[in-house]
C-alpha cells in the first residue's frame, strides 16, 4: 500500500510536449519548462507560447486532477488572449473565468473527478465578496468554480451576508453547465475543444481559435449579468428548489444544500432583498450562440486634406467681465454692481461628431457638409466599409479637426463594418471629459458581410452609455442638436429603434431617455 510519504516523494510531471493543436502552437519540437507548485488556487499556471507550466507533481488525487486541468489548458486555450481582448466583446476578467469553466467541463468529460477541485478557500472568498457587496465579482467567481466541488462552500460563504444572492449564483452555475452540454451534444456546433483558427492561418500569436468563441460568448453573458443594476424581490426557499427543478431534465446537476455547514448560515435578515439580478432577468438572458456572434473589420483611419478654415467653435462665446482693454459693455457701468463692462471669450468644450456613412443612411456630400458647418471647432469623421475591403484600406476619414475642415468628402462604400471601433476612436478624440460626442446613425450596426447582431449592437450601446454619446438618425436632427449644444441648451437623449429592441431583448429593460 502506498504511504503518504511515498506519494509526496513521487515526481509525476506531465508531458505537454505530446499535445498537438491545429493553430500551430506546440508544433515545433521543444521541451516545456515544468515548475512544481502547491495545489492551491492561483499557483498552477500554463503559458502555451513560452511553454511554461506550473503544476503540482505529487501522487495525490487533487494533484492528478490539477495536472489534467493544466494539460487541458495546453490543449485548447489560446496562446495569446490579446486578440480576444482587442475585439471588445467581453472583459478580460469574464473571459478568464469562462475559460476556467470550459476547461473544467472538458476535464470532467475526459473522465476526471472535478468534484475534488477545491482548496478550502472558497467559503472565505464567498464571505469576503458578499460582505463587500461586490455582485460582479460574485458572478465571475461562481463561473470560475462552476461544476467543481468548491461551489457549495462558496455559496455558504455568500449566504453569511447576502442570502438573496445564493440561488441566483447557483442558477448561473447551472446555466453555464447547461450551455456547455448543449454545445457538446449539438452536431453542427463547433466543438468546445477545437483549436482550428477562424482564418485557417497557423499563427497562435494573432489568430482566433474556434473553440474559444464559446468562451467569449459565455463571458459576454457574464458581463451582462455582472452589470445588472436592477433590484430584486425578497427571496425564499422556493427559488432554489425551482432553480434545481428547472435543470433536472438534463439529469447531470446534483445540488447539495447550501447550509451544509450548519443551520445558522443565511438566517440573518441582511441582504434578503438586495440581489441585483431578478429571477426573471436571469432566465430571460442567454449567452449568444456562435452562429449569432459577429465581428468588426479592422479600423483604418485617414485624415483628409483640411484646407478650409472654420472660425468659431462649438459652445464658444463672449461673456461680461470686470477686466479687459476695450469697454464693449459700457452701459453696464451703472446697472451692474460688479462693473462688468468688458468682454472675455469662453472656449467651448469642442466635441466630436461621428457620421455613419453607410448606404442605409442615404447621406449626400451636401448632407455631410451641412453637419460639418454646424460643428465648428469639432473633430468630425465619417466611416464606411464593405466586405470586399482589404486590411489597410481606409474606412474612417477625419473631415475636420483643429479648426480646419476638408471639402473633399469620400464616397460611401455602402456598408458599416467598423461601427464600434469607430465609436471607440471617437471617444478617444474628446479633448475634455465633458465634451459632447454626437453620433449620426440609424443604429443598423453590422460587421463586414454580416447581418445585424445583438452582440455587436450591445457593444455600441454600452459604449454610448459609458461615454454619454448622443445619437441622432438624420441630418436635420443632427444639425438641430449641434445648434442646441452651441447655444448650451438642455439636450435630450434619443435611441434608434434597433438599439431599443436589442437592449430590451438582451436585458429585459428599456433604454432610458
Amino acid at each position: 500500500m502506498t504511504t503518504i510519504m511515498e506519494m509526496k516523494r513521487k515526481d509525476l510531471r506531465p508531458l505537454p510536449e505530446l499535445i498537438r493543436r491545429k493553430d500551430g502552437a506546440n508544433d515545433e519540437p521543444a521541451e516545456w519548462d515544468i515548475h512544481p507548485c502547491a495545489a492551491e488556487r492561483g499557483a498552477p499556471m500554463t503559458a502555451v507560447i513560452p511553454r511554461i507550466m506550473n503544476v503540482p507533481i505529487q501522487d495525490f488525487e487533487l494533484d492528478r486532477v490539477i495536472r489534467a486541468h493544466e494539460m487541458m489548458h495546453a490543449k485548447v486555450s489560446p496562446g495569446n488572449r490579446q486578440p480576444w481582448i482587442d475585439r471588445g466583446i467581453a472583459t478580460d476578467r469574464a473571459m478568464i473565468v469562462a475559460e476556467e469553466a470550459r476547461v473544467n467541463f472538458l476535464v470532467a468529460k475526459a473522465g476526471f473527478d472535478v468534484d475534488i477541485l477545491e482548496d478550502g478557500t472558497e467559503m472565505n472568498a464567498g464571505e469576503r465578496i458578499s460582505q463587500r457587496g461586490d455582485w460582479a465579482e460574485a458572478v465571475y467567481f461562481v463561473a470560475a468554480i462552476s461544476g467543481t466541488g468548491g461551489l457549495n462552500k462558496y455559496l455558504v460563504g455568500i449566504r453569511r451576508h447576502r442570502p438573496a444572492w445564493s440561488p441566483r449564483l447557483r442558477r448561473i452555475s447551472q446555466l453555464i453547465q447547461k450551455e456547455f452540454r448543449r454545445i457538446d451534444r449539438t452536431r453542427y456546433e463547433t466543438p468546445l475543444s477545437s483549436t482550428k483558427t477562424a482564418s485557417g492561418r497557423l499563427d497562435p500569436e494573432k489568430e482566433l481559435v474556434e473553440g474559444y468563441f464559446h468562451t467569449e460568448s459565455i463571458a459576454e453573458w457574464l458581463d451582462r449579468l455582472a452589470e445588472e443594476p436592477h433590484e430584486d424581490e425578497p427571496e425564499d426557499e422556493q427559488d432554489e428548489e425551482s432553480a434545481d427543478s428547472n435543470d433536472s431534465e438534463d439529469g447531470e446537476d446534483k445540488v447539495e444544500d447550501d447550509d451544509e455547514e450548519g443551520g445558522g448560515v443565511g438566517n440573518e435578515k441582511e441582504g434578503d432583498h438586495d440581489c441585483p439580478l431578478s429571477k426573471q432577468d436571469l432566465e430571460s438572458q442567454q449567452p449568444v450562440r456562435k452562429d449569432e456572434a459577429g465581428s468588426w473589420a479592422q479600423l483604418n483611419v485617414m485624415e483628409q486634406n483640411l484646407t478650409r478654415h472654420v472660425p468659431g467653435g462649438l459652445g464658444k462665446k463672449r461673456i461680461a467681465s470686470n477686466m479687459g482693454r476695450n469697454p464693449r459693455r459700457i452701459g453696464r457701468m451703472f446697472t451692474d454692481p460688479q462693473k462688468r463692462i468688458f468682454d472675455r471669450k469662453v472656449k467651448g468644450n469642442g466635441g466630436v461628431v461621428l457620421i455613419d456613412y453607410s448606404g442605409s443612411m442615404s447621406l449626400s456630400e451636401k448632407d455631410v457638409l451641412d453637419i460639418m458647418d454646424a460643428a465648428p471647432g469639432c473633430t468630425v469623421a465619417c466611416y464606411t466599409t464593405n466586405s470586399h475591403d482589404k486590411d489597410g484600406r481606409a474606412n474612417l476619414w477625419v473631415l475636420g479637426a483643429r479648426g480646419r475642415m476638408t471639402t473633399n468628402i469620400p464616397r460611401s462604400r455602402g456598408g458599416n463594418g467598423v461601427d464600434h471601433p469607430a465609436l471607440v476612436w471617437a471617444v478617444q478624440q474628446k479633448q475634455r471629459r465633458n465634451a459632447p460626442l454626437v453620433w449620426v446613425t440609424d443604429g443598423g450596426v453590422v460587421g463586414p458581410g454580416q447581418g445585424y447582431r445583438d452582440q455587436l449592437a450591445m457593444q455600441c450601446i454600452k459604449t454610448c452609455l459609458k461615454s454619454n454619446v448622443v445619437i441622432r438618425d438624420n441630418v436635420e436632427k443632427a444639425v438641430e442638436l449641434l445648434n442646441a449644444i452651441a447655444a448650451q441648451k438642455p439636450i435630450k437623449k434619443w435611441w434608434p429603434l434597433y438599439f431599443r429592441t436589442t437592449y430590451k431583448r438582451q436585458t429585459g429593460h428599456k433604454l432610458e431617455v
